[in-house]
């Protein structure tokens, strides 16, 4: 320890570094060697290291550094990286005074010092703050290079012979604790004890580690919806940048996008094109594809031109564009999760079950990644009922989830200058929001139940819609046993649709992290508030 040395924080000369280097290195160095097995005695322990010890003397060069660029002392400790040969090179600035508390006072007390800021902490690494600060860090491995080599101002080269997935937790994480949790000690413990190890991939790794890190709560205040400051002086836009690193899409921007969502629904009555839109992203899943994107699915492809064109998704450029705006305001989150969000959000809206969804979907990133045209149903196949099985077991899906999907034609009507099938208008739709026309499968065709199954069973109305594949589900005997459960049965279909739904969503997506996330449950709109097609198309008389 340096006890009479912390009495004069400005003795940070070369002899006083290099006394703390050696320390430190002979006390931990044995910990990060690279392997479980270097970092474990023969007992299977983790070998002793006095991490309070090390903490005091990071803080002694945190102190000290602080003072020489005349700013506080911060009240965090920005780790060493695991290999402690590499102190020097980035010793003393920007890891003695942390670089987040050092802009954080900079800004604090000058706001407009980026100029000064990128000059004296980021050297000639060329790292913009805004791209840093304001929400432009993509997840990828070259961001977090720069980050990290900007940061410790470390070389490439130097930069491949440490942890980079546990040095981007210390650099993130870290900052974003409260005050009072000892996170550094612990968290490099933790990486040793449960074995992890920098291979071929940093960024699964760390993404790996945070979800572990999530798991023991030691990084709850991410998951907060924090409203103004947070920390110490620490804005919300930050947090969201540190989690674009973490996570595909930020929780608190998608819990946000589903109420922009609601608000949305309420006033153009859009529930029917979202969900085709979610549907269509995901149903090009091939289960006998294992590379990603390729397989197709949940992987936000559609939003590409050569997709959209494809015939099966006539019209879903207008889903797309009542989207962009939201995608606009909520640059943190994904189209795949975009899509499946509003698909979801728009059955939940129309009175359905809720979905149990998850989140965190990787775009696929180019156009090349879209998969062939053809992938989707056809409503008018010479064999509605191989077809439906050949395309839906391609997915992975059984005959049930077939059935059950099929029951969302309860929202939504089709338009045959589309998809060439129905009729140009009825009694229920021609009067009805938004664009009217178009046939509908159901008398209230943006009010979720099982009057699908009902209707298309009794074919009793020439103004409702019945395609070949809406017929089969009545006369294929392993279809029937669940349509008909489901005509008479409202609760049973609701069950399976949601399962089946949130497995569609599913279908296909690189999920970060590995496991997805779920976000908070939003408000419910009351059943009683759904759209009512009589009260638009339906005379006196005619609505007995």
């Amino acid at each position: 320890m340096l006890e009479d040395e912390e009495e004069d924080p400005n003795m940070a000369d070369e002899e006083v570094v290099s006394s703390v280097m050696k320390s430190l290195e002979e006390e931990i160095s044995c910990c990060y060697s690279g392997s479980r097995e270097d970092a474990v005695s023969t007992d299977g322990e983790i070998r002793s290291c006095d991490v309070e010890e090390c903490t005091d003397d990071l803080n002694y060069l945190v102190s000290a550094s602080s003072n020489e660029l005349g700013i506080p002392p911060s009240p965090y400790v920005i780790y060493s990286p695991p290999r402690f040969a590499f102190f020097e090179s980035f010793f003393p600035e920007l890891l003695g005074c942390g670089l987040w508390h050092f802009i954080d006072y900079k800004c604090n007390s000058a706001p407009c010092v980026y100029d000064e800021l990128q000059e004296k902490n980021f050297g000639s690494c060329g790292l913009s703050l805004s791209d840093v600060f304001e929400g432009d860090l993509s997840p990828t491995l070259s961001s977090i290079q720069d980050i990290v080599c900007a940061t410790l101002r470390l070389s490439y080269n130097a930069l491949a012979d440490f942890d980079v997935a546990l040095q981007l937790c210390f650099l993130y994480l870290s900052a974003f604790l409260e005050d009072e949790v000892i996170f550094t000690g612990y968290v490099s413990q933790l990486w040793i004890g449960e074995g992890f190890v920098t291979g071929k991939d940093p960024l699964q790794t760390g993404q790996q580690f945070v979800n572990l890190l999530a798991d023991r709560c030691l990084i709850e205040p991410l998951l907060k919806d924090y409203d103004g400051k947070i920390g110490r002086g620490r804005c919300r836009n930050r947090v969201s940048s540190v989690f674009a690193v973490c996570f595909a899409s930020d929780p608190q921007q998608l819990k946000q996008a589903r109420q922009d969502i609601n608000d949305l629904i309420k006033t153009t009555h859009c529930n029917p094109i979202l969900i085709r839109l979610g549907w269509h992203d995901a149903g090009t899943y091939d289960k006998s594809i294992q590379e990603w994107p390729k397989c197709g699915g949940a992987n936000g492809s559609l939003r590409f031109e050569i997709e959209l064109n494809h015939k099966a998704n006539a019209g879903l450029v207008n889903a797309l564009k009542i989207l962009q705006p939201i995608k606009d305001k909520y640059t943190n989150i994904t189209y795949a999760d975009l899509f499946q969000l509003a698909s979801a959000t728009a059955i939940e809206n129309a009175g359905g079950p809720e979905i149990p969804m998850k989140y965190g979907r990787v775009d696929a990133p180019r156009p090349e990644d879209c998969p062939p045209e053809g992938k989707l149903p056809d409503a008018g196949p010479p064999s509605p009922a191989d077809h439906l099985r050949d395309v839906f077991y391609r997915m992975g899906l059984t005959d049930k989830e077939i059935v059950a999907l099929s029951g969302a034609h309860t929202l939504g009507r089709s338009r045959p200058e589309r998809s060439g099938w129905g009729k140009h208008e009825t009694k229920y739709t021609k009067d009805g929001p938004g664009a009217p026309g178009g046939q509908s499968w159901t008398v209230e065709w943006l009010k979720f139940d099982n009057s699908y199954f009902k209707d298309i069973k009794e074919r009793r109305d020439q103004d409702l819609l019945v395609l070949p594949t809406d017929a089969v589900l009545f006369e294929d005997p392993g279809f029937k046993v669940y349509a008909e459960k489901y005509a008479v049965d409202q609760d049973a279909f609701f069950k399976d649709y949601a399962e089946a739904h949130a497995k569609l969503s599913n279908l296909g997506a690189k999920f970060d992290p590995p496991d997805g996330f779920s976000i908070p449950d939003g408000p419910q709109t009351p059943v009683g508030e759904k759209f009512v097609a009589s009260k638009y198309s339906l005379g006196e008389n005619e609505s007995k």
